[in-house]
C-alpha cells in the first residue's frame, strides 16, 4: 500500500504512514457524503474535470523542506486527520518505557523479599549456633572467633589468642547433626544441637547466644556466641614484687595491677580464653622463668609460680655466692669484729639478724688470738673442695627464695692447753651449710643462719 500524501510504501496493514504518519485511505473504505446539495454536487463534477485535465503528479519531500511543510503536508484532514508522526512515536516510546519502568520494579521488589529472606535465615540464632558448632568440633579458630561475642578492647581475645589455645584441641567427627528451633527470651537465645559422633553415639550440646546491641547489615538482629565455655572472665596472676610479668608475650602493666596486694604483686586479667597460656616473668638480671597454666572456664583461676627454674649460669652465681658470703663471715669471726660489719649480708629483719647474731658471736668465740696464755681455739682454718648447687627455688611471702647446699672440707689449725705444754695442731674436717638467699631489689640476701660451724 501507498501513501496518498508522500508516495512511501507501507505494509498492507498499516494504519498510519509509517514516513509522513498521514493515515492511509484503503480501496475498500466506502465514504458515504449524505445531504450534499446541488452546488456540491456541480463543483465535484467541476473538480474531476480538472483532475481529468490535469492528472496528480507524486512529487516526495526532499530534505531541504522545512519542518514546518513537513507538517502541514501531514496535518492535511484530508490524509492525516490532525495525526501527527511526532504524536504517534510518543505513544510508541511511551509504552515501551512504561514496560521497562513495570519489570524493573518487580525485580526490585522481589530483590528486597530475597534479601530480607536470606538475611534473616543467615543471621538466626540457629545458623549462628551452626557455624559455631561446627567450627568447634573442626577446630577452625576462624569459624569460632567469627561467632563469639567479645570485648574488642581485650589483648587477650584476639584471634591469634585463640588460634594459639585452640592448637591443643583434637578435631571431633561426627556421622550427622540436627539443629533445633532457637528458644529465645529477649537478648538472650539458647539453641540445642543433636548430633551422631563417629561411634555412632547420640549427643547433643546446647548454645548460648547473646543479642548485640549493633544490627547486622542495618536490618537484622546480630547474635553472638555468648562464649561462656570459651572465656574466662578473671584470671589473677601473683609474682614477686617488682617483677616483671608477660602472659602469652602480652605484659601485664599497671592497667591489670591490684591494689592492696601485701606479698608481691598482683594482677588480674577480665576475659581470657579458656586453655594453655605460658606466662613469663624476669626479675632485676634474672630471667627465664617459665611456666605453662591451663585456665578453666568453671573454677577461678589464680596462678603463681610455684617451682621456678633458675638457668645453669644463675644457679653457679649463686653457690658462689653463698660460699663468699661465708668467706666473709668467717673472716669477721676471726678478726672479732661487731656483727654490724656483716649485717648488710642479710634480709632487713630484725628476727633474723637476732638469730644470727647469736651463732656468729658463738663462731667468735671459736677462735684463739693469743690474747693472754689461756687463749686457745682455731688460730686458722682453711676451706677446700668446696662444690655446691641450687636445691630449690621457690616464691615466698612476694619474694623468690633459693635454697642453695655447699658441701665443702677445711683444715683447722689450732692450739689448746695439754699436760706439760700446749698442743697445736691441724685438724681435717668435712662441713656442710645450708643457706637460703631472697631476692630483694636486685640483690641477693641471706634470710638464714648462713654461719659454719667449725670444730677441731
Amino acid at each position: 500500500m501507498f501513501c496518498q500524501n508522500c508516495g512511501a510504501k507501507n505494509d498492507d496493514d498499516a494504519i498510519f504512514c509509517e514516513s509522513c504518519g498521514t493515515r492511509l485511505e484503503r480501496d475498500d473504505e466506502v465514504i458515504a457524503n449524505v445531504d450534499v446539495d446541488a452546488a456540491e454536487s456541480s463543483q465535484n463534477q467541476e473538480d474531476k474535470k480538472t483532475d481529468t485535465q490535469q492528472p496528480f503528479v507524486y512529487q516526495p519531500l526532499n530534505a531541504s523542506t522545512s519542518n514546518t511543510e513537513k507538517q502541514g503536508f501531514g496535518s492535511q484532514a484530508g490524509f492525516g486527520g490532525g495525526q501527527s508522526a511526532a504524536s504517534s512515536f510518543d505513544v510508541k516510546n511511551m509504552d515501551k518505557m512504561t514496560l521497562l519502568c513495570i519489570i524493573e520494579a518487580v525485580i526490585l521488589v522481589v530483590a528486597v523479599i530475597v534479601f530480607f529472606q536470606i538475611g534473616k535465615k543467615m543471621t538466626s540464632p540457629e545458623h549462628i549456633a551452626e557455624q559455631y558448632f561446627v567450627a568447634s568440633m573442626a577446630c577452625d579458630a576462624d569459624g569460632v572467633y567469627d561467632t563469639l561475642s567479645m570485648d574488642d578492647g581485650s589483648e587477650f581475645l584476639t584471634k591469634k589468642a585463640l588460634e594459639q589455645v585452640m592448637s591443643d584441641e583434637t578435631p571431633e567427627k561426627y556421622k550427622n547433626y540436627a539443629v533445633n528451633k532457637a528458644t529465645t527470651s529477649g537478648v538472650l537465645s539458647t539453641v540445642t544441637i543433636d548430633y551422631v559422633d563417629q561411634d555412632g553415639e547420640v549427643d547433643s550440646t546446647v548454645v548460648t547466644l547473646t543479642k548485640e546491641g549493633k544490627k547486622k547489615l542495618l536490618f537484622f538482629d546480630n547474635w553472638k556466641v555468648s562464649g561462656s565455655d570459651r572465656v574466662v572472665s578473671y584470671f589473677y596472676v601473683y609474682v614477686p614484687e617488682g617483677a616483671d610479668v608477660a602472659v602469652d608475650g602480652v605484659e601485664l602493666t599497671e592497667k591489670y595491677a591490684l591494689d592492696g596486694y601485701e606479698d608481691g604483686d598482683a594482677y588480674e586479667i577480665h576475659n581470657v580464653f579458656a586453655g594453655r597460656h605460658n606466662v613469663t616473668m624476669s626479675i632485676g638480671d634474672l630471667s627465664g622463668f617459665e611456666e605453662t597454666v591451663y585456665v578453666d572456664p568453671y573454677y577461678e583461676n589464680v596462678f603463681s609460680f610455684s617451682d621456678l627454674q633458675l638457668d645453669e649460669q644463675t644457679q653457679q652465681s649463686l653457690v658462689e655466692l653463698a660460699y663468699q658470703d661465708m668467706i666473709q663471715i668467717v673472716n669477721a669471726g676471726y678478726a672479732n669484729s661487731p656483727f654490724s660489719s656483716i649485717k648488710d649480708l642479710y634480709i632487713d629483719d630484725k628476727v633474723v639478724r637476732d638469730n644470727v647474731g647469736y651463732s656468729y658471736d658463738n663462731l667468735c668465740n671459736r677462735f684463739a688470738r693469743g690474747e693472754n696464755a689461756y687463749d686457745y681455739g682455731i688460730t686458722a682454718v682453711t676451706f677446700k673442695d668446696v662444690t655446691g648447687s641450687v636445691e630449690d627455688v621457690y616464691y615466698s611471702d612476694g619474694m623468690v627464695v633459693a635454697d642453695v647446699l655447699l658441701e665443702y672440707s677445711y683444715d683447722a689449725s689450732y692450739v689448746s692447753s695439754g699436760w706439760f705444754r700446749d698442743k697445736t695442731g691441724v685438724e681435717e674436717s668435712d662441713g656442710t651449710l645450708s643457706v637460703v638467699l631472697e631476692y630483694q631489689n636486685g640483690k641477693w640476701l641471706l634470710s638464714s643462719n648462713g654461719v659454719p660451724s667449725l670444730s677441731y
